[in-house]
């Protein structure tokens, strides 16, 4: 049984050290080899591709989770730097959509995804299995820029809707995030 919060660790950045400490919070998933050899290589896929975005990060988190019904359905940013995620089960991956669509005002004061949204035919979804890089409130902003949700220029994002089998089971979606 996983622990409730998923399985977590925070990495150096450089590659070899990186790459050794995601073998490691593998190890304890459990997992079939073949699943957790594609954890492995996207895992390393986004840590390269957030040295390279932010070369001056030291360390990275790894976090692979099993949601069930315990999902984050509500429209936010991330309060940090950035974040790599791929689901590998489930019919979508993370909904998101683009700054024009939201009321940023409702987002950081009224939390209802319909007030929040102007316009739902414009949100979008990555496909399951798709690398998404979602860049969080505190990405680094061009010197001088007063610090803003909407000037972080920060994805706007959520997890899919729960799903439920024919039974009423809900169905888990496990994902890896960076």
């Amino acid at each position: 049984r996983w622990p409730e919060r998923g399985l977590t660790c925070t990495a150096p950045s450089e590659a070899s050290r990186f790459s050794a400490a995601v073998v490691e919070l593998l190890s304890g998933a459990g997992l079939p080899d073949p699943i957790s050899r594609q954890l492995h290589e996207d895992a390393c896929a986004l840590g390269r591709a957030w040295k390279a975005l932010c070369p001056a990060v030291r360390q990275l988190s790894v976090k692979l989770e099993l949601f069930g019904e315990n999902v984050c359905s509500r429209w936010h940013c991330d309060n940090f730097v950035g974040r790599g995620i791929v689901s590998y089960t489930g019919v979508v991956g993370t909904e998101y959509t683009r700054k024009g669509n939201v009321d940023f005002w409702e987002l950081q004061h009224c939390g209802n995804n319909k007030c929040i949204i102007r316009d739902p035919k414009l949100v979008e979804s990555v496909a399951v299995g798709d690398l998404l890089l979602i860049k969080g409130t505190r990405f680094p902003l061009p010197h001088g820029t007063a610090r803003s949700i909407k000037a972080s220029n920060a994805l706007v994002h959520k997890s899919p809707e729960v799903r439920f089998d024919q039974q009423g089971g809900v169905q888990n979606r496990l994902a890896l995030k960076v």
